[in-house]
């Protein structure tokens, strides 16, 4: 978060005054990152060390399932299965040769453990453990403090070293026996699917970056840059000179963007207004005109702005005043800025218009509130729905290659 303004601030940094998992807990000082820093680190390892219990109690259900399922088809033990010990040698177990046909039938036939109360609640207890320790870490991320970010994949390295074998019992027994042209088969497979894993990420980052939005009126305070959405005011700090006359009561502002999102509008009423604390009140809270909505539509948008109604000091008629669209979605909190001077008489030809593409329904819709020309409208329901068929496609291929990768 941003210091007073309660926006999050989406780059890496290491600036405190985030707020890590509770509205309280907002480690400012170099001494409470450092503390912050040393508990997230220790999560990590115990998020590894977690990992390792699973599996070595998989290990150990996995042998007392067949031993129960042996019991109730009163088929003939592995040597293996026979023994309490959950880690016996794989290598005990008698060749399939030497089991009776029957025995052999039965194991070829069963493919699924049978549900075991005393290992299948204390298998959900423990992931549902596991996730928690991910879900917490994942949170702290999400903060971009960088310093959080290195004590948790430090932590989960170090976790990885000390506890990454534990349980690995088949796999080790695998790559101890496994044949050379087994090996080389199965690494150029696993090359295979790790380029088509990462090609599904690159392709899925790709529709994010297709996810932008544009303010189309008023006018922004500077030409649309990209790379610099996720800044304060799309990257302009400055006011601009020629202030666009905007109507105090019952106005409206117009985006054009590629993804559905959570909108809302921030006013400054100071005259140069450079960051995002010059977008709160005197308490330290954002002040909006219009609070955050949901839309979950793509293309050309019109929303209603009426500064009549917002009771915010200094909001009045003749004032210059700075507007900051916030749009919320998929990849991140975007900006952009609009330098305004309110007016009871301004007048405006834009026109209010609806040119939208439903993230659930690849029909367009389109409405006009009021008089005036656009002729950019088709134009400007292109990206929203370029984007989203890019979003869709990018998406598929990211499942298709992370599972495929995942094989």
């Amino acid at each position: 978060m941003s210091h007073g303004s309660g926006m999050m601030i989406p780059w890496l940094h290491f600036a405190g005054g985030d707020n890590l998992f509770f509205e309280s807990w907002r480690p400012t000082s170099p001494g409470a990152i450092a503390g912050a820093c040393i508990g997230l680190f220790i999560l990590a390892i115990i998020d590894r060390w977690m990992a390792a219990v699973r599996r070595l109690m998989e290990a150990y259900w996995r042998r007392r399932a067949l031993l129960v399922t042996a019991e109730r088809t009163q088929a003939p033990l592995l040597a293996g299965d026979a023994k309490d010990d959950a880690f016996a040698s794989v290598e005990a177990a008698p060749a399939p040769q030497e089991l009776s046909s029957r025995s052999r039938h039965l194991r070829v036939r069963r493919t699924i453990a049978p549900f075991i109360a005393m290992h299948d609640l204390p298998r959900g207890a423990l992931f549902a453990i596991q996730s928690l320790l991910m879900y917490t870490l994942m949170l702290a991320v999400m903060t971009f403090h960088a310093g959080y970010l290195i004590a948790i994949i430090v932590g989960l390295a170090i976790g990885e070293v000390l506890f990454g074998r534990l349980g690995d019992v088949h796999g080790f027994h695998y790559l101890s026996t496994i044949t050379t042209n087994l090996h080389t088969s199965h690494y150029h497979y696993a090359s295979a699917m790790f380029k088509l894993y990462a090609l599904g990420l690159i392709a899925s980052f790709a529709g994010v970056a297709n996810a932008h939005f544009r303010l189309l009126y008023p006018e922004p305070r500077g030409p649309f840059v990209s790379d610099q959405e996720p800044n304060f005011c799309g990257g302009y700090t400055n006011v601009t000179p020629n202030r666009t006359a905007f109507p105090i009561s019952g106005g409206f502002y117009s985006i054009r963007t590629g993804h559905g999102g959570t909108i809302g509008v921030m006013v400054s009423t100071v005259q140069n207004p450079n960051n995002f604390d010059n977008f709160s009140s005197a308490s330290g809270e954002p002040q909006f005109v219009n609070a955050f909505q949901s839309s979950p539509d793509a293309g050309v948008l019109c929303f209603p702005l009426d500064f009549s109604q917002s009771n915010i000091t200094g909001v009045r008629d003749g004032a210059n005043v700075t507007v900051q669209v916030v749009v919320a979605g998929s990849d991140g909190s975007l900006y952009q800025c609009a330098d305004l001077t309110l007016s009871s008489n301004a007048t405006t030809s834009f026109t209010c218009a609806n040119e939208t593409t439903s993230s659930h329904d690849s029909g367009s819709n389109s409405s006009s509130t009021t008089g005036g020309s656009s002729d950019s409208s088709n134009n400007n329901s292109g990206l929203g729905r370029a984007s989203t068929l890019s979003a869709y496609a990018a998406g598929a291929m990211a499942v298709v290659g992370i599972m495929a990768g995942a094989l």
